[in-house]
């Protein structure tokens, strides 16, 4: 009765998320070759290309290989600002590669101290 229809319609609800969040994935890494794309997506006036942005920069950040220390407290926002900051100073005309140019940036930005 109700149980399994609520429990089809979590699974429902459930594979639809799955099914966006690899779309966005598969989006992000399609639109970001290099570091202006990141760039532009970051300074865009599109809630979903500033979302796609903040994704990218939070998944490098997180990634394990880069080995930043970004501190707690710091918003999607400050960390998008950095980013700009730096590429606007470091990105060689534009030609880096994204995952290149946000690791170099993260590494910059937040560097982990003492370690």
């Amino acid at each position: 009765g109700r149980v399994v229809q609520k429990i089809k319609y979590l699974f429902f609800v459930f594979s639809i998320h799955i099914f966006i969040s690899l779309s966005s994935l598969g989006n992000a890494e399609a639109t970001f070759k290099l570091c202006q794309d990141i760039v532009d997506h970051c300074n865009s006036a599109s809630v979903f290309e500033v979302g796609l942005c903040v994704g990218y920069l939070e998944a490098v950040a997180d990634n394990g290989e880069v080995g930043v220390c970004i501190p707690e407290n710091t918003t999607p926002k400050q960390l998008t600002q950095k980013f700009i900051n730096w590429a606007q100073t470091n990105q060689r005309g534009g030609i880096w590669d994204a995952y290149g140019c946000v690791a170099a940036s993260m590494i910059d930005s937040f560097p982990c101290k003492g370690l």
